[in-house]
C-alpha cells in the first residue's frame, strides 16, 4: 500500500538553493535565541525573520498577512528544485511534493518546539503543516510578494486537475503562470505555512499535541509522521507513527520498543514464520493488547495472514527520515529469515553490521496496517442491506444475465451522481467494494468529495444513504464525467490503475499493451487500460553502450543503459529505474527490441481507459492453460463467440478461480492483454496471460 517515492533519491542529487538573509529582517538567529518571544510578537506584513533549518541552514520567512496571532508566512526564497511528481499525478493531493513537504521537509525542518508555532492553514488543505501556495494566493499576495524576487521560478499547488494537466508556476517575481509547466519538470520550492506568533502556552502546546498525539476521534485525517495512541501493553498505552498512508489505510510502527525478546526462543527457526516472536506478536500480544474493536481496526498485513510483523531491511531505506526523527530506545529486531542468527538495527533505524544470535534478546517494534478510517461496516457494524456481488456459476453460457441480476446496483449509483453532481457541480467521485468481514460478502461504497468534505454511501433498501463525512480526501477520484463514462461498476480506488490513466472515447488502430477491465455479456465488446509500447531497431539497440541515453523517458525520466551482458549468444541490455530491453512480445522479433519491466511485462506509455468493439472474427489466445486444468471445459456448450468459449473466460468465471463479477449488462474480469491489435476501430487479435 505505499506510494512509489522517488523524492527521496532527487533531494540528494537536487542543489539546495540560497535562502540568504536581507536587509528586512527583522532579527538575527542569534537575537532569536534570546528573545523569540518579544521578536515574534512584533511580526507585521512584510516582515521577514528566520525560523527552523534545512540542510544545515537557517530559513528565511515573509509574513505576507497577520490576522491576530496567526501569520500566513512564505519562504524567503525556494528551498530545493523538485518535481511536483516523479509521474503524472491527477492533482496537488496526489503528488509526491505534497508528500515530501509534510514529511520528509516538515521533520527535518523543525523540531518538536518549533512544530508547536505551526498553526492548521484556514485553506483547503485541511491538515497540512506545510504547503505551497496557490495562483489565488499570489493576486492576494503579490504586492507583498513582489518585493523579494526568488532565485528561479516556483511551483504553486493550482492548476493540476487531471493526469495530463501542467502546473501552475510562479516567476521569479511572483507573477502566476496558469499550467506553466509539466509536473515532472523540476522547478523552485517555496513553503508557505501558517504561523503562531504568540506566547499562549495552551496554543502552543494545542498545536504540538496535533503532530506528536493525532486526536482519537480525527484518526481520519492524520497525515504522514503523526502519531497516535493505540492498544496497550503491560497496562501502558502504545503509540504509533504513520509511515505510509493511501486512503483510509496506513502502515504504522510503534513510536518506540515495547520488549526484549529473542527472535526464536529454541534458535530452531528456519524462517521468520516459524520463529516463535512471529507467534508471540500474532497471539499473546495481538490478543492481550487491542480490546475487540481496536482489532476491526488491523488489516491483515502479510501473506500469511498476520496482523502484527516488523519492520525490514527495505524498511530501514523507505523510512529512514521517520526512524531518523524518532529513534528507539535501543536496538531492535528486523523481520527476516534467521540462520541461527538474525538482522537488527540501531536505535536510529541504521542495519547492524553483525545480526544477532536468535537465542539473544532484542528490542521488539511491532508494524501494522491500521484502517483510519470511520465507515461504521468496515469498524464492526453489520451492513444494513449489503447485497453479495453475484457469484459467477461454472460455464459462462449459464451464468446470471447481467441486466436482469437483482443484484446489479449500477443504476442505483449512478443516479446518485447525477444528484450530488446538480446539486455540487464539479464533485469528485470514487467508487470502492468493501468486505462485510462479518458476513463474508461484499458491497459498494460511494466516497463524493465537495466542500472539502467527502461524503460517503451505500445501499440500503435499493436507495443510496450517506453514512458518514469526512476531511480527508481518498487519493483516487474521478471527475463526473470520467465516473459516469465507466460501463459498469468498477473499484476505482486503486491509483496505479485508475489514478495515473485518462478515459477515452476512442483509440487509433495498433498494437497495444496493457489489462483487460471488462467485457460486455456478449462479448461484442471490451473496456481495457491499454498503452503503446517503446520498440527500438536491432541495430540501433546493438549499437549502445552503458551510458548511453535511449531516447525515450519514464514519467519525464531518461531511460539509460545500465549494464549489458550476454546469455550465450543473446545480449541483455539493463535499463535505468528497473527497465530492460527484450526481443518477447515484438512484432517482429529478429529485427525489434522492446523496453520491459518485471516479469518481462512490456513497458506501456501514455496508458488510457478505452471502450473497443470487438470484431466476430476475432482471434482469442491466452496462457491460462499453463495454470491447470478446469474440470468441465470439454463438455461446455460453445457460445459462438471467441471471448466467451475462451479457455481464459472459463477460467475466470470459475469459482474458485474467478473473482467475475456482472454489472450493468457487462462482466468486470482481469487479464494481461499482451498484446491485443485493434485494426478498423475493432479488436481483431488479442493475447490474455494471466501474470
Amino acid at each position: 500500500m505505499k506510494k512509489t517515492k522517488v523524492l527521496a533519491i532527487l533531494m540528494a542529487t537536487t542543489m539546495l538553493v540560497s535562502c540568504g538573509k536581507t536587509t528586512a529582517e527583522v532579527t538575527s538567529s542569534e537575537a532569536a535565541e534570546d528573545a523569540e518571544e518579544e521578536t515574534y510578537s512584533e511580526l507585521e506584513e512584510g516582515s521577514v525573520f528566520t525560523f527552523g533549518s534545512y540542510n544545515g541552514q537557517d530559513i528565511s520567512w515573509i509574513v505576507l498577512s497577520r490576522k491576530g496571532d496567526s501569520c500566513e508566512i512564505l519562504a524567503l526564497d525556494n528551498i530545493e528544485s523538485l518535481p511536483v511528481d516523479s509521474y503524472r499525478c491527477r492533482s496537488w493531493e496526489d503528488s509526491d511534493l505534497r508528500d515530501w513537504l509534510r514529511d520528509d521537509f516538515f521533520n527535518e525542518a523543525f523540531s518538536d518546539e518549533e512544530k508547536k508555532r505551526i498553526d492548521d492553514p484556514d485553506s483547503f488543505i485541511l491538515h497540512d503543516p506545510v504547503y505551497l501556495l496557490s495562483s489565488t494566493d499570489l493576486s492576494k499576495y503579490g504586492e507583498v510578494i513582489g518585493q523579494y524576487e526568488a532565485s528561479e521560478d516556483w511551483w504553486l499547488r493550482s492548476g493540476i486537475t487531471t493526469v495530463n494537466d501542467p502546473g501552475d508556476i510562479a516567476t521569479v517575481a511572483g507573477e502566476a503562470v496558469t499550467n506553466g509547466a509539466d509536473v515532472t519538470e523540476e522547478h523552485g520550492v517555496r513553503p508557505a505555512m501558517h504561523f503562531y506568533a504568540g506566547d499562549d502556552q495552551e496554543h502552543l502546546e494545542s498545536n504540538g499535541d496535533r503532530f506528536i498525539l493525532w486526536p482519537e476521534d480525527d484518526l481520519a485525517n492524520i497525515g504522514l509522521g503523526g502519531r497516535f495512541r493505540f492498544g496497550a501493553y503491560n497496562g501502558e498505552p502504545i503509540d504509533w507513527i504513520v509511515l505510509s498512508k493511501e486512503g483510509c489505510y496506513c502502515e504504522v510502527v510503534a513510536v518506540d520498543i515495547i520488549d526484549e525478546l529473542p527472535m526464536d526462543e529454541d534458535g530452531n527457526c528456519t524462517s521468520w514464520e516459524d520463529s516463535s516472536l512471529n507467534s508471540w506478536l500474532n497471539n499473546e500480544f495481538y490478543e492481550d493488547s487491542f480490546s475487540d474493536d481496536e482489532k476491526m481496526r488491523l488489516e491483515v498485513a502479510t501473506d500469511e495472514g498476520a496482523y502484527i510483523s516488523l519492520l525490514s531491511e527495505e524498511d530501514l531505506t523507505s523510512y529512514s527520515s521517520f526512524l531518523v526523527a524518532h529513534p528507539a530506545s535501543g536496538e531492535f529486531w528486523l523481520m527476516s529469515d534467521p540462520d541461527g542468527t538474525a538482522a537488527a538495527a540501531f536505535e536510529t533505524g541504521e542495519l547492524l553490521a553483525e545480526e544477532k544470535a536468535v537465542e539473544e534478546t532484542c528490542g521488539v517494534r511491532p508494524v501494522m496496517m491500521f484502517y483510519c478510517g470511520n465507515n461504521p461496516y468496515m469498524l464492526g457494524e453489520p451492513t444494513p442491506t449489503a447485497t453479495p456481488i453475484p457469484t459467477p456459476t461454472p460455464a459462462p453460457a449459464s451464468m446470471a444475465d447481467p441486466i436482469d441480476a437483482d443484484e446489479d446496483q449500477y443504476a442505483i449509483v449512478m443516479d446518485e451522481i447525477e444528484i450530488i453532481e446538480a446539486e455540487h457541480p464539479g464533485s469528485s467521485y470514487q467508487i470502492e467494494q468493501l468486505r462485510d468481514r462479518e458476513n463474508d460478502t461484499y458491497y459498494w461504497v460511494l466516497t463524493a468529495y465537495y466542500e472539502e468534505t467527502s461524503h460517503e454511501y451505500v445501499i440500503r433498501d435499493g436507495e443510496m444513504s450517506e453514512i458518514g463525512t469526512s476531511s480527508d480526501e481518498p487519493m483516487v477520484m474521478l471527475s463526473y464525467e470520467e465516473i459516469t463514462s465507466m460501463p459498469f461498476l468498477a473499484d476505482t480506488s486503486e491509483y496505479w490503475l485508475f489514478g495515473r490513466n485518462e478515459m477515452v472515447d476512442t483509440i487509433a488502430d495498433g498494437r497495444y499493451f496493457g489489462s483487460v477491465i471488462g467485457f460486455s455479456e456478449d462479448g461484442t465488446r471490451m473496456w481495457f487500460c491499454i498503452g503503446t509500447p517503446i520498440v527500438l531497431d536491432r541495430s540501433s539497440v546493438e549499437s549502445l553502450e552503458v551510458g548511453d541515453i535511449i531516447g525515450y523517458t519514464d514519467y519525464g525520466e531518461e531511460l539509460i543503459v545500465t549494464e549489458i551482458s550476454t546469455y550465450g549468444d543473446t545480449p541483455f541490455y539493463n535499463l535505468s529505474n528497473g527497465y530492460f530491453l527484450s526481443g518477447n512480445y515484438c512484432a517482429d522479433p529478429e529485427n525489434e527490441y522492446m523496453v520491459t519491466g518485471a516479469n518481462d511485462c512490456p513497458y506501456a506509455g501514455g496508458t488510457v481507459f478505452v471502450e473497443v468493439p470487438v470484431s466476430s472474427s476475432c482471434t482469442v489466445t491466452d496462457t491460462y492453460d499453463m495454470l491447470g486444468t478446469v474440470e468441465g471445459y470439454d463438455e461446455i456448450e460453445p457460445a459462438g463467440n471467441p471471448l466467451l468459449d475462451s479457455y481464459w473466460w472459463y477460467f475466470q468465471s470459475n469459482v474458485p478461480y474467478g473473482s467475475v463479477y456482472a454489472s450493468n449488462g457487462w462482466y468486470c474480469c482481469s487479464g494481461l492483454a499482451y498484446p491485443v491489435v485493434i485494426r478498423g476501430g475493432e479488436v481483431v487479435s488479442i493475447n490474455i496471460e494471466w501474470r
